[in-house]
Order: C-alpha cells, then structure tokens, then sequence
C-alpha cells in the first residue's frame, strides 16, 4: 500500500522560501486554528488513515467558513505563508532518535541513513536538511564523520544507500531512492525544504548533478566534493539551480550554509524534458511531449515560460512539447482576473476558482512540501506546433 502510493507521488513530483512573519494575512489565533486542522489532515493522510482524514476536513471546512466572514474581501487562498505555516507547524512529528545515526527502511529493500540533531525541534521551528550521497554509496558514520559537530547540531542529514548504484540507473534505482527518502524524510520530520541541499562525494557527484539538472526544483543547491559534474547535462536546466564543486566537505558546507533559500515562484525560466520520468519544471507539468529517442537530430523537448504580472499573462514557447498541466498561486498570477496563456503565439484566456482540493494536489505532488501552497490546478493546456 505504502509503495503504492509513494509512486503514484514520485510519478507526478516537481518551494516557495519559508514564508516570513510579515507575509501573514491571518491574525495569530485564526491562523493557529487553521494550522490545527490542517495538519490534522497532513497527518491523516500519511497515516492513510482515512476516518481522521474525513474528520480533519469536517474541521478545516468549518475554518474556512468562519474565516470568509472575517476576511470579506480577501480570499483565504491568497494567504499562500499562512498556508504554508497551516500544512505543518502542528503535526504530530513521530519522535526522534537524536544524536546517532540510525538506518530507516526504504520501498523495493534499500534503506537510508538518518542523523537527527538534539537540537531538532518539531514543535517550535523546521530546521534545514543536506542530502548526501556518499563515495561508493556508503552511509555509515564513515559519512557523517566528514562533517563538523557545529554543521551536525543545526542540520538534518538524509544518507540514501546507493551502494551498487550508478548513473546508468538514473531513471530507476537512482530517482526512487532520492525521492522516496525525500518524501518519507518529510513525512516523519520537520524538514525545512526551502533549505533541503544536495552533497554528493566521489563516485556520487555525476549521479547527483544528472538527478538534479533533470529536477532543478528540489534542492536549495549542490556540492560536489572529489569529483566531477556529468557529461552532457540539458543546458538551460543548468541555470535554474547553483551547483559547484568543492574541495573537502568543509568548503561545501560554508557554501550550503549561504545559500538562499530555493524558490518556485520564478516567472521566468527554461528546461529541458529528456525522459519521460522527468516530466516536471517547477510548477510546469509535461502531460504530452517527445521524450528524447523520439525527436529528430538529438532535439530535446523544451519549454520556456515568461509571466507578466501587469497584464496577467504567461507566455509558454515549446519544442516537442504538446499538453501541460499548471499549479498556479497569486504570488504568479493575480487569480481573481482573467489569465491570458499565449502558447507558440496563440492566446487562451482562462478564470480560475481557488480550491482546497487543488491545493492537497499540489502538496501532494511535491512531495509534503510545506511551501508548495497552489490552489489552482490548470489540468490540461494544449500547445499548438510551434511554427
């Protein structure tokens, strides 16, 4: 049931910076209330306990109902931080092990290596996350003894096991064990995901930057440490993300530790889509295009996005690519006005409804990401041929 559903998430998977106090719309106490029932309902549905599920809806239905009255003309599914904030700052985060390693059991056998910091907190604050892909695949302490006691008491560190594994594995073996260790990391810990990065050593670094060019809006940024990036990386996925090579663990953690948080509400960007298992760009979903075996000349289907907020509208330009599916918010557009999508030069104008159930789709297809708050879910754009 669990591996199950795990793929039907990995199948659709694409963050918002954790929002700052002064982007809140509700006042403190309404805002508690909403957080309680919803992350009633995150809870739920990791459990796949569908009773408490049904119940924490009853509950978040009514919150919303008395939170219209209040907020008259604003409509609660603009409150994007407030959301972010209700989808996990009152779950019931399973207690920890803290202070060691401990191994957790991964879907299809493997398993990943986890280091929870005393410091880790649930109940006051999240707290950032580096995902390391050791030499040779390792996770033991081998690991964990690269990095400082200072890094180790203010990070949470997520080992997957990739022993055995190599880049030829990159649609398999590779991709399941990076996103089911990131989706179950996330449900059993406050993980900040604005401030989840990559840290690949040794043998690792070409699966790392090839995993990470294909899904540039997982990670905050990559290290690599004692060895190169891979070959042949699809170019414009390259710019949406920082990645560098690094001396020794030490020089990488200074750099994470700098890093912005990662962000998905960018208006302007451009991405490669190789392979079907990685159909996804930010808050863009390919439904319908030529993987890479099936375009003439080595072409790579290609999409390229440009919004303007003045005149509500989001230009789409794409090669190969037929059919996209969007997760919209009003930090992209503004939802209570007509949209304009011009695709390949042809206009469409749309109206949205926001929805709770959109926004449980998105959140869902990143993976419990706290920071993906999309109430609009535009199922299905057709792109006509480009001339």
């Amino acid at each position: 049931m669990l591996r199950t559903l795990l793929t039907a998430f990995l199948a659709l998977a694409f963050a918002l910076p954790a929002p700052a106090q002064d982007d809140y719309i509700l006042k403190s106490g309404d805002r508690k209330k909403l957080a309680k029932a919803v992350s009633a309902w995150v809870d739920a549905e990791v459990a796949q306990d569908s009773e408490d599920r049904l119940t924490a809806m009853d509950a978040i239905q009514k919150n919303l109902s008395n939170l219209k009255k209040k907020l008259k003309d604003v409509n609660i599914f603009s409150a994007l931080a407030d959301w972010s904030n209700a989808l996990s700052s009152e779950r019931d985060y399973p207690k920890q092990k803290v202070g060691k390693l401990v191994m957790v059991p991964l879907p299809g056998g493997s398993e990943y290596g986890l280091w929870v910091p005393k410091a880790y907190k649930p109940k006051k604050a999240s707290m950032p996350a580096v995902m390391v892909l050791g030499d040779g695949g390792a996770t033991g302490d081998a690991v964990l003894a690269q990095f400082s006691p200072t890094f180790l008491e203010s990070t949470l560190v997520l080992i997957p096991d990739f022993q055995g594994v190599t880049a030829d594995d990159l649609l398999t073996s590779v991709r399941q064990r990076i996103l089911f260790t990131m989706v179950l990391g996330t449900h059993r810990l406050r993980i900040d995901r604005s401030k989840l990065s990559l840290l690949a050593f040794g043998s690792s670094t070409k699966v790392a930057s090839s995993f990470a060019a294909l899904a540039p809006h997982f990670f905050s940024g990559v290290s690599l440490v004692g060895g190169p990036k891979a070959d042949d990386l699809p170019v414009p996925n390259l710019a949406l993300f920082p990645m560098e090579e690094h001396a020794d663990a030490e020089a990488a953690v200074a750099w994470i530790q700098a890093l912005p948080a990662r962000r998905l509400a960018i208006t302007e960007f451009e991405f490669e889509i190789p392979y079907q298992e990685f159909p996804a760009g930010y808050w863009v979903l390919a439904t319908k295009f030529d993987p890479k075996d099936s375009t003439p000349d080595g072409e790579v289907a290609r999409v390229k996005i440009s919004i303007d907020r003045d005149s509500n509208t989001v230009r789409i330009d794409a090669k190969h690519v037929y059919q996209v599916e969007l997760l919209l918010n009003d930090a992209l557009v503004d939802l209570s006005k007509e949209v304009t999508f011009i695709r390949n030069g042809e206009p469409l104008k749309m109206t949205f409804q926001r929805g709770l159930g959109n926004l449980f789709e998105g959140f869902r297809r990143f993976l419990f990401d706290e920071s993906a708050v999309f109430p609009v879910r535009v199922r299905s754009i057709d792109i006509p041929v480009g001339k």
